[in-house]
């Protein structure tokens, strides 16, 4: 294995954040028009990694219920509703 330091490289680089100002500007309330075309991403990539961040958020909200922790549950949850909405979670996409 590569020395500790160009582990930490290694994993520091294999993060990919381009999907972060999508998210956020999706959970402020701006529409998906404004959010795809604020990024070259393709809108089906968009829809998919916001649905598995839908999924982490329902799982943590009850792990934090499972330990006890209410007021951490219900903070994922609040958060989470605020992706939870529009053309994202439409049943489907041919209407």
């Amino acid at each position: 294995p590569p020395p500790p330091e160009e582990q930490i490289e290694m994993y520091v680089e294999s993060f990919r954040p381009a999907l972060m100002d999508p998210l956020y500007l999706w959970s402020k309330g701006h529409a998906f028009s404004v959010v795809a075309g604020g990024t070259d991403l393709y809108e089906g990539s968009i829809i998919r990694a916001t649905r598995r961040l839908d999924e982490l958020m329902q799982e943590l909200a009850r792990a934090a219920t499972v330990v006890g922790d209410d007021k951490l549950a219900a903070h994922i949850a609040d958060a989470n509703a605020t992706i939870r909405r529009g053309i994202m979670f439409a049943a489907s996409l041919y209407i």
